[in-house]
C-alpha cells in the first residue's frame, strides 16, 4: 500500500495543466482570403534538439515560449507556412539563413529587446517589397507580448498593412502590396 501510495503521489498533476485549444477568430478570417499564402507570425522562433532562437526566448516566461508552439497550430486553420518552427535535427545554415535575412533579422533584434536604428528602418523600408514578394506573406499576426511593443510599431513603419479586426490580445495585419511573383530565380 505504501509503494502504491507512493506512486500514486510521484505521478499525481494537480491542478492538471490545460490549455485553451480554441483557434483565435482571425485565423478563421485569414484562412478564408489568404489562399494558402505564407503569413508571418510573431514573435518568431526556431527550435531543434539542440537549441532555441532567438536565444533570448529560453530566459522569457514559459507563456512566451507557448506562444509559439500555439503558432504552429494555428497554422492548421491558416494552411499558410509561417517561418517559425521545430525540427528535431538540421544542419546550422538553416538557422543562420534565417536570422542573416533582411527584416527578419531585424525582427529577431527587436524581440530580443535590441532597437534598430533610423537608418536601419529606413533601408528595412526601402527593401521591404522585394522581402514580400520573395517570402510571400500576405498575413502578419502578433501575439503577446509583442502586441503594442517596439515590434509593432516597425511593422507599421515598414510593411504596408491595414489592420485586420484580431481578437483582443492579438495584433493582425492584412498587407497590401505587392503582388506575387509566379517565377522567382535566385542566383
Amino acid at each position: 500500500l505504501a509503494l502504491i501510495a507512493a506512486l500514486l503521489f510521484e505521478y499525481l498533476a494537480v491542478p492538471l495543466p490545460l490549455s485553451d485549444m480554441r483557434t483565435p477568430e482571425v485565423y478563421r478570417t485569414i484562412a478564408r482570403d489568404n489562399g494558402g499564402a505564407p503569413v508571418l507570425q510573431l514573435p518568431v522562433s526556431w527550435r531543434n534538439s539542440f537549441q532555441f532562437i532567438p536565444q533570448s526566448f529560453t530566459s522569457l516566461p514559459d507563456s512566451v515560449n507557448t506562444v509559439v508552439m500555439f503558432e504552429q497550430f494555428y497554422q492548421t486553420t491558416h494552411q499558410g507556412p509561417i517561418v517559425s518552427g521545430n525540427t528535431s535535427r538540421n544542419p546550422e545554415f538553416t538557422f543562420t539563413y534565417f536570422l542573416q535575412a533582411p527584416i527578419i533579422r531585424s525582427i529577431v533584434a527587436l524581440q530580443e529587446g535590441r532597437t534598430l536604428s533610423a537608418e536601419q528602418i529606413a533601408y528595412d523600408r526601402s527593401i521591404a517589397a522585394e522581402a514580400l514578394r520573395f517570402f510571400g506573406f500576405k498575413y502578419i499576426v502578433l501575439h503577446p507580448p509583442l502586441v503594442g511593443g517596439p515590434v509593432e510599431d516597425y511593422v507599421r513603419a515598414v510593411f504596408p498593412v491595414e489592420p485586420v479586426a484580431a481578437d483582443p490580445a492579438l495584433s493582425a495585419y492584412r498587407i497590401t502590396a505587392p503582388t506575387a511573383v509566379q517565377l522567382l530565380t535566385i542566383d
